[in-house]
């Protein structure tokens, strides 16, 4: 497939700045398998720009030099990046789950004291901390899911959302702790 130069232009990526001569889907699929991957940008980068040389090169298209731009990238084999593993995405979580903890906390003793209740915390809180305590491991899963199927990808989020809502909505099951205590806690 030839180049278009008007697809580039309208397309105006990075990646067609580093490899005008190559077709900006073909493109688009090859750098999203390697993030996907977990390739850092620098090594993605490399590929793409030796791609590049060897279309304009050779005047062959990326697909007919290359082929399927997925399978190309995997067959790259490259090196994920160490801030990209599992560990290291749980290291950015974890504030994350720690922080969105002291907000529920903060919200259900401050509801307790205003009511003179104990703050209460149900399933779906427990679920929630679940999910994202999950995320590391989980992460890469969904967004090639939602990259190569997005309905199927759109279906899990909403499982997901459902899953936290609806056993807080539905399920009568909480925790009471004395409201005075979650305060400082949050």
């Amino acid at each position: 497939m030839a180049h278009n130069q008007n697809a580039g232009a309208a397309h105006g990526g990075i990646d067609q700045q580093i490899a005008p001569h190559i077709d900006p889907e073909w493109s688009d699929a090859f750098i999203t398998e390697l993030r996907l991957s977990a390739a850092g940008g620098q090594a993605i980068g490399a590929a793409l720009a030796e791609a590049e040389s060897h279309v304009a090169a050779s005047g062959m298209s990326a697909q007919a030099a290359f082929g399927d731009p997925r399978a190309y990238a995997q067959a790259l084999d490259l090196p994920p990046t160490l801030d990209q593993s599992p560990k290291a995405m749980a290291g950015t979580l974890w504030p994350i789950l720690v922080q969105l903890a002291g907000l529920w906390l903060t919200l259900a003793a401050a509801h307790g004291l205003g009511a003179g209740q104990p703050a209460r915390f149900g399933v779906g809180l427990a679920i929630l901390i679940a999910v994202i305590a999950t995320m590391p491991w989980t992460g890469t899963w969904f967004l090639r899911l939602a990259c190569e199927r997005p309905v199927w990808g759109v279906s899990v989020w909403c499982a997901a959302f459902l899953a936290v809502v609806l056993p807080e909505a539905l399920i009568p099951l909480h925790w009471a702790m004395p409201s005075a205590l979650v305060a400082p806690a949050g």
